[in-house]
């Protein structure tokens, strides 16, 4: 976790990229840096070879516009609701996904999140 005075989500996004496309380029010479996992016995696990492209800028994802799109539903206006929480509660549920309590306005979007959008997220985003 970091703060950085006066500057907004953007500027901090940017010093991220900033920091790992560094790192890849200082490490690497490259800004593709190879995954090569093992397993406990040091045998490679194929199927989850990659290769990560830490090449900025990365992709962005605005949260709600793309699990509305995904989920094929629109969000309440108001997240500050009871009634909001509850419509997350039964979209959460319809999806059959699972979040545990305290069932949370932030921890239902968190499991949409993890769910819907993590799950694709296998280059830098």
């Amino acid at each position: 976790e970091a703060y950085w005075a006066y500057k907004d989500y953007n500027e901090i996004m940017k010093m991220t990229e900033d920091l790992l496309s560094g790192l890849a380029m200082a490490l690497y010479g490259s800004y593709e840096v190879p995954f090569n996992p093992v397993d406990q016995n040091g045998k490679p696990i194929e199927e989850l070879k990659r290769v990560f492209n830490f090449k900025p800028p990365y992709r962005r994802i605005h949260i709600i516009p793309e699990l509305e799109e995904r989920l094929k539903v629109t969000f309440p206006a108001d997240f500050e609701t009871d009634e909001c929480n509850q419509w997350l509660q039964d979209l959460v549920k319809r999806e059959g996904y699972e979040c545990f309590p305290p069932l949370t306005t932030a921890r239902l979007i968190d499991t949409l999140i993890a769910e819907v959008l993590e799950v694709e997220c296998t280059q830098p985003t």
